[in-house]
Order: C-alpha cells, then structure tokens, then sequence
C-alpha cells in the first residue's frame, strides 16, 4: 500500500468510500498521514488524524498487535 502513495495520481484516485475504510482501519503512518492531508472530506481527515495520533502515541509495540 505504501508503495502506490509514491504515485501522486493514485491517492487522488481514491473514493471517498475506500479513503473511509483506510481511515478506519489502516496503521500505516504513511497512508493515514496521506489522507489527513489530501483527503476529500473533514470526515475523513479528522478520523485518519485520530487514529494516526492513537497509533502513535501506543508505540510501535503496541501497534503492531492491535
């Protein structure tokens, strides 16, 4: 996944339905960094924020099993 955000046209790409999923549920920094900054709707920014700002702040050990 991190690598297709190297392509710039890919992200934009995105519906809003599957920028929603990734929001949601990815723990990847890059990607949820990717959507709080290019994401179409507040909805989608606010959530990718939080819960980049969640992961980040459990640590890498406790990421990786949640």
């Amino acid at each position: 996944m991190t690598a297709l955000l190297g392509d710039a046209s890919v992200p934009e790409s995105w519906s809003d339905w599957l920028s929603l999923c990734l929001a949601e549920s990815s723990r990847e920094p890059a990607v949820l960094n990717r959507l709080v900054a290019a994401s179409r709707t507040k909805r989608i920014r606010r959530l990718a924020f939080e819960r980049e700002h969640s992961i980040r702040s459990q640590g890498p050990s406790r990421a990786e099993g949640v």
